[in-house]
């Protein structure tokens, strides 16, 4: 990594990428929970 440039670059393209994976994950288990949710208050 001598070039700093290229580190930076890197850097910010691999912290878009994780974030993006972190929200969508984050977004999913919301919606399992929400559904989970709905299906045990309608069973009753």
């Amino acid at each position: 990594m001598q070039n700093s440039d290229y580190y930076k670059g890197y850097t910010d393209k691999a912290k878009k990428i994780k974030k993006k994976k972190v929200w969508t994950n984050w977004g999913i288990g919301l919606g399992v929970n929400i559904v989970a949710a709905v299906i045990l208050v309608t069973a009753k």
